[in-house]
């Protein structure tokens, strides 16, 4: 996983894909489909499906959402986390130290 480590409260509620993906998020700024993939998949030279960043994304949201943490479709570019949702994320960060 590539920035900073995600507090274990979050660690608890995700899979390692959605862990990953959040990691990648949490750098800030817009993040494309391939940044996604190659997040989730660690590199790895693997055929995957289109859909497989928009089904994670989406069960990453629902898991979210009852914690206030937001990520917006960015069309044409992909995906990015809203800066209250960035500000929840290290709240919770440095509540964990």
């Amino acid at each position: 996983m590539t920035g900073a480590k995600l507090p274990a409260t979050l660690r608890v509620l995700l899979t390692k894909s959605q862990e990953s993906l959040l990691a990648e998020l949490y750098q800030g700024g817009v993040r494309s489909h391939a940044q996604l993939v190659d997040s989730l998949l660690g590199g790895r030279l693997i055929k995957t499906e289109d859909k497989i960043v928009h089904v994670h994304v989406c069960n990453l949201r629902k898991k979210l959402k009852p914690l206030g943490i937001t990520i917006q479709t960015v069309w044409g570019r992909g995906y990015m986390l809203t800066d209250e949702s960035r500000a929840i994320i290290a709240s919770m960060m440095r509540e964990a130290a």
